[in-house]
């Protein structure tokens, strides 16, 4: 599994939680950490449907991660990293 953040504007914010509805973490209004099998950024834009009917929104690829914050976010993209080994 591959981690991702991606900013979906709130109105999309069903989209998000339909297509990822384990595998996500919200960050803040409209941005989510989220843990997905998608092999690249298009194919995740893609499920998402960003581009589609006037759907915004932006994905980013994650491979590293440092910081303070809540501690069920990093066990969360551990967990999400472990999948792939």
């Amino acid at each position: 599994m591959r981690r991702y953040i991606v900013h979906f504007p709130s109105l999309n914010e069903e989209k998000i939680e339909a297509a990822l509805p384990v595998s996500r973490y919200r960050l803040a209004e409209g941005l989510w950490a989220v843990g997905s099998t998608a092999k690249t950024t298009a194919d995740l834009s893609e499920q998402l449907g960003i581009g589609k009917n006037e759907i915004t929104g932006v994905v980013v690829s994650m491979e590293e991660f440092y910081g303070y914050y809540d501690n069920a976010l990093w066990q969360r993209l551990e967990a999400w990293g472990l999948a792939d080994e």
